[in-house]
């Protein structure tokens, strides 16, 4: 090879990398095609020309030159490639002394010339640089004849020069592009142009890519404006319809699929919602009491004719439909009996003399009628529904309106009434009387109140009213907007004794449920901040408001996160407003239950619940707990009226920054009892307990029994002015309990006024001390038991101390020098449960990565020599290593694990990075790693719903800026919420070396998945895996967390994306059948009858049943199944699920008079019988009604 040509090439390679020029991966090469684009501008004249600014002069090559639209908006430019190609890069080019016109710009593929069939490519998040260009991938794998770039809003599509590279031939659609971690929607319209009014339907196609880029929904549509005054903001919101003649699902085949199947749907615009997600929040809180109808609502971005508009929400809009408004949809031939009585869809409305079919009350409200729609509604239609609504008035407003019979009740459904008005007014809506939707269903008298919608000036956003919790009484009341004659009609419906006391109870129930906390709704808000991150940055670029006020904002806060902020103090101040206006006490009635501690609160939760009487419940630590800025919440753990009798089980963590300061009876725990174990944690030298008598890590104990205390560590100072202070536990009172304790230790100073010790106050009788040991000094002991304050025990088995006489005293040397650990280890063989890193551990410790000790042939100790990651024992590194280590990290510990080397990377901890470290030592590689610096990886999911003893598959998905080769995560469960490890499978994104691993713990899930060759995984973004959610059969909403995630590259470049929560909704299981126990009753005049009923699944969200009868001069039957025979004759019970299913099941009953009347063993052996249907059977097991020898009897 000619050397200097070598260099040659090295060189232009150089000084391409230089200027800013992709080096094309193999087969990639720039793409040529014939210019095309929108009619261009000659600045100097004002119209297009065809000498400059032409669309050739962005694929010429000069920075000097640009092309420009002669329109400022929709305008763009590209090639006509002659053939498909995949489109693998984009470069571009900002016109010199315009960087930003660049911003938001597009990149599109179509195979259509108009462009109507086009997808995303890219969108340009940031301004350029004059004469250099910019370059960015496509993952996108369908291939185009047409590319184009589209230029942002107001901008004239001014580029230098815009590249295309990619590959020919049609490619496939296993990937396309979403911008953020929301789904994508992208619409062209027909025209070209946007909608410019709320009537004219333009004829479009959509595509909506979503699950990470790996699905697209791909459909012809028809797209107009909406909306009221929202229509009036330079954000527009929309209105769409699919126009292929059928209904279709959102997001098909995602966890975040549609409930509903339809044609309709809207794009709220959120102009004026500068969190975005005010509705989402508010639908959160309807989903959460149980209407029974929330509105879908989904973040999407918005692109409409290649412009990108911002973060919408694509949500329902509202019609009659099964799995939205669910009551029976009319037709225009239903016109009298039954058949007119419903199903209507209403909506009080201040806008609704704008609208064609409307109509005023008889109180002067106005009322909207969506369905039947315009089109399609009879005079005698909106003449039955007007009336009802009267009728409706009428009764609240007579004089009886409290009566159920005649009063309002009977009209309107009280509980949907109460739950739309709770959410009305947590969220503090100015506007949930502005417009209600309301409807009634066939052959049902009440109108029932809902779904709940339009929250954008909910939640402190409305300066007409802010601050919204400085309010004397609710918000319909003192300044909320309404519809002429609803803030009367509200008012009066709580006026009702029984209304004012329901609403009580509703909301003293989802508060103790825990669904409507503070902790809970912010939870959820940060969980949708997280989702919208990377969208409101977007959104905040082409709509920059967040310094000023719009539409009604009382304040601009100049941040996202500050009008995040407004929300996050809002719900916790608004429930605690609505607590205070409705007297809710805070009630909450523990019971014993399992908590898994991951966080400080948690532990501020556990106290709280073993203390309010839930006293053997049982607590495992997760994590090392941190209770910096938590002490003066906390409480010590069990009390003299509820000693704490469960288990506490620290799992080898630690607990730091706790500061318990009492009285009596004062430690992390304060008074425990028989059958309490206590055992497998430290409570760090950054902690401290100080009190008056019988203080410890255990205050004391009250009642009898056994209590066990094994593998704790003491290292913070304990200090009592009283007796009775120590290390472990102050004091066994009136030496009621019988004391095990193994293995702990202090290292704390103990400071008491007598009776002190450090590991144990006064002991009791029969307690056995063993393996303890001690380094703390001690002030405050008597008759030198200074270790343990005892009766009747005079022997310690293996106990140490470095002062004193009643352990075996050793000196601090020997703690240091590793003898001690040495010596605690002897009795304990291979049980090795003590260990110490020499020279920098002072003293032995319960971690097995720290290393064990051993004693030389000289007398002296050493750490065992070990070779890191060799888990196995066999001296080598292998791949096995690597698999038992993924084994052990997800709690499927090998038999023969070695846990000492498990740390091979020597960093205090086991986690995948020890798996990686262990493949590059098997290839005699080392790896270093490191913190990656503006790296931005992390796994992501998204809500979900799911029903009651139902599943719900879920995906979790990587996004990550740079190639990841292993990954670590802990999926945590709230109550209610269980996933089957073995539904934990691999996404789309692991090479043919990778492998996953998973185990569960408590509430917990755990994965880990590495490369057996620490290859990358295949791409930078995908599905990384998906996970099967089961909710159980009393499921009624939670949540989901990544937590603990842990990411590297082969070559050591770590991240630790902070957790992520996700909120879990219960989705509703609706009535399938109803069997009834008899089919047909025979009865007396006078006779009551309780029919039995089975409502099918068990599972249903609503198993009420409403009861009618037929004919009630025959027979009435009560709300419970119970009939009443009232006069002769013949009588159809019905009984209906209540939950819009329109599920029913019958049972006919025949009431005759006495006459007629034979007990059943009163039948003759040779009599024909026969049912009233004329089915002839033996001589019946049970009573009824049969024909006998030609004639009707009831046998009894």
């Amino acid at each position: 090879m000619n050397r200097n040509g070598k260099w040659q090439r090295v060189l232009c390679l150089v000084a391409l990398l230089m200027a800013g020029m992709p080096v094309c991966a193999a087969g990639e090469g720039k793409l040529t095609g014939v210019p095309m684009g929108s009619p261009n501008v000659d600045y100097s004249t004002g119209v297009s020309s065809g000498k400059v600014n032409t669309v050739a002069c962005a694929f010429d090559g000069n920075p000097g030159t640009y092309y420009a639209s002669l329109e400022r908006s929709n305008t763009w430019v590209g090639l006509d490639l002659g053939s498909p190609h995949v489109i693998t890069r984009v470069g571009w080019m900002p016109r010199v002394g315009q960087p930003g016109r660049v911003r938001l710009g597009l990149f599109e593929g179509a195979n259509k010339p108009d462009f109507t069939d086009a997808v995303p490519l890219y969108l340009i998040p940031d301004a350029g640089t004059a004469r250099k260009y910019s370059y960015a991938g496509v993952s996108v794998s369908r291939g185009f004849r047409y590319v184009r770039y589209v230029g942002p809003n107001d901008a004239r599509c001014n580029v230098a020069e815009v590249e295309f590279y990619g590959t020919e031939g049609a490619g496939d659609d296993s990937r396309f592009y979403q911008i953020t971690d929301i789904p994508t929607l992208s619409i062209h319209t027909e025209a070209g142009t946007d909608p410019k009014d709320k009537v004219n339907e333009m004829p479009s196609h959509m595509a909506l890519t979503y699950d990470g880029g790996t699905r697209i929904q791909e459909y012809p549509m028809l797209i107009r404006g909406r909306g009221n005054a929202s229509w009036d903001f330079p954000k527009k919101p929309y209105r769409i319809k699919f126009n292929d003649g059928k209904s279709h699902h959102m997001l098909k085949g995602s966890p975040l699929e549609s409930p509903a199947k339809a044609k309709k749907w809207t794009l709220i615009n959120n102009y004026g919602d500068k969190t975005l997600m005010r509705n989402c929040v508010a639908f959160e809180l309807s989903r959460r009491l149980g209407l029974a109808y929330t509105p879908y609502c989904q973040p999407v971005d918005v692109i409409l004719n290649g412009e990108y508009k911002g973060c919408y929400q694509l949500s329902d809009q509202i019609t009659v439909d099964k799995n939205r408004v669910n009551i029976t949809e009319m037709e225009p031939e239903d016109s009298e009996g039954d058949a007119l009585t419903g199903g209507y869809l209403v909506e009080v409305d201040a806008y609704a003399g704008q609208e064609t079919s409307w109509f005023s009350s008889s109180h002067g409200i106005p009322v909207t009628i969506k369905s039947p729609s315009d089109d399609d509604i009879t005079t005698r239609q909106k003449a039955y529904i007007k009336r009802a609504f009267n009728l409706l008035e009428r009764a609240l407003w007579s004089s009886s309106f409290q009566n159920d019979s005649t009063g309002y009740r009977s009209k309107m459904d009280v509980e949907s009434f109460l739950r739309h008005f709770i959410v009305g007014e947590l969220a503090g809506n100015t506007d949930t009387y502005w417009s209600t939707y309301m409807y009634k269903n066939r052959n049902q008298t009440p109108f029932y109140v809902g779904p709940v919608w339009d929250f954008d000036l909910a939640m402190d956003n409305d300066s007409r009213i802010y601050p919204v919790n400085n309010r004397a009484n609710w918000i319909f009341r003192t300044g909320g907007s309404a519809a002429s004659g609803m803030t009367a009609f509200v008012s009066r419906a709580l006026q009702d004794s029984y209304t004012d006391r329901r609403l009580k109870e509703i909301w003293a129930s989802m508060r103790r449920s825990g669904k409507f906390t503070g902790e809970s709704l912010v939870a959820y808000v940060d969980s949708m901040a997280q989702v919208l991150d990377a969208s409101q940055r977007l959104n905040f670029t082409r709509w920059p408001i967040l310094n000023t006020r719009v539409h009604q904002n009382p304040k601009a806060y100049g941040s996202y996160e500050g009008e995040v902020n407004v929300l996050r103090e809002f719900l916790p101040a608004r429930i605690k407003w609505i607590d205070d206006f409705l007297g809710y006490g805070h009630e909450k009635v523990y019971v014993d239950s399992v908590f898994y501690v991951r966080t400080p609160e948690d532990l501020l939760e556990f106290a709280t619940a073993v203390n309010s009487g839930a006293n053997g419940s049982e607590a495992y630590l997760t994590r090392d707990i941190d209770m910096a800025g938590y002490s003066d919440r906390f409480s010590p753990i069990g009390s003299g009226r509820h000693p704490f009798v469960g288990v506490f089980d620290g799992r080898g963590h630690s607990i730091s920054n706790l500061r318990v300061s009492g009285k009596d009876t004062c430690g992390v725990f304060g008074a425990v009892s028989g059958r309490a174990r206590i055992r497998d944690f430290v409570l760090d030298a950054s902690c401290s307990i100080s009190g008056g008598s019988y203080v410890g890590l255990v205050g004391a104990s009250v009642e009898g029994g056994a209590v066990t205390i094994e593998r704790v560590g003491n290292e913070a100072p304990v200090t009592g002015t009283g007796k009775n202070v120590a290390g472990i536990i102050g004091c066994n009172m009136n030496s009621a309990c019988r004391y095990t304790i193994r293995d702990c230790y202090n290292t704390g100073i103990i400071t008491g006024a007598r009776e002190s010790a450090a590991i144990s106050g006064w002991l009791g009788a029969g307690a056995e001390v063993a393996g303890c040991w001690n380094t703390g000094a001690v002030t405050g002991s008597d008759q030198g038991r200074d270790m343990a304050r005892y009766s009747g025990q005079t022997d310690f088995p293996h106990c140490y101390s470095t002062l004193g006489t009643q352990f075996v005293q050793v000196s601090p040397a020997a703690v240091a020098s590793g003898e001690l650990c040495y010596r605690l280890n002897e009795p304990k063989g291979a049980n090795v449960l003590w260990y110490q890193k020499l020279g920098e551990d002072t003293h032995p410790v319960f971690g097995a990565e720290r290393g064990r000790v051993v004693r030389n042939p000289d007398g002296t100790f050493a750490n065992e020599q070990v070779l890191l990651g060799d888990v196995q024992q066999d001296d080598t590194l292998t791949l096995t290593d690597a698999d038992w280590e993924a084994e052990h990290i997800v709690w499927r510990t090998p038999d023969g694990f070695y846990l000492p080397n498990a740390d091979a990377n020597s960093d205090g901890g086991v986690d995948v990075l020890d798996v990686v470290a262990i493949v590059h030592g098997t290839g005699g590689s080392s790896v270093k790693f490191e913190t990656a610096e503006r790296a931005n990886t992390r796994m992501y999911s998204s809500n979900a719903s799911v029903k009651r003893a139902g599943t719900r598959k879920v995906n979790v998905w990587l996004a990550s800026s740079q190639h990841v080769t292993a990954c670590q995560a802990d999926l945590i469960l709230s109550e209610g919420l269980a996933v089957d490890t073995a539904s934990v499978s691999a996404g789309n994104m692991g090479s043919d070396t990778h492998v996953l691993k998973r185990g569960a713990r408590g509430d917990t899930v755990r994965v880990v998945a590495y490369s057996t060759t620490n290859a990358p995984m295949s791409m930078l973004n995908g599905t990384l895996l998906t996970f099967v959610l089961r909710g159980n059969e009393s499921f009624s909403g939670g949540s989901f967390t990544l937590a603990r995630q842990v990411m590297t590259t082969a070559d050591g470049k770590v991240c630790r994306p902070a957790d992520a929560s996700y909120t879990v909704s219960m989705a509703r299981t609706y009535v399938s059948e109803i069997v009834m126990a008899e089919t047909e009753v025979g009865m007396l005049v006078d006779d009551v009858h309780r029919l039995g009923s089975t409502v099918l699944p068990a599972t249903a969200t609503t198993p009420a049943l409403a009861w009618k009868s037929s004919n009630e001069a025959v027979a009435t039957v009560d709300s419970h199944g119970t009939v009443t025979a009232r006069s002769l004759g013949t009588a159809t019970i019905t009984a209906q699920a209540t939950d819009g299913s329109g599920v029913k099941a019958t049972t006919r009953v025949d009431v005759v008079d006495g006459t007629g009347v034979i007990p059943i063993d009163g039948i003759p052996a040779t009599a024909e019988i026969y049912t009233l249907t004329g089915t002839r059977v033996p001589r019946p097991s049970r009573g009824g009604i049969y024909i006998i020898n030609g004639a009707k009897f009831l046998v009894k």
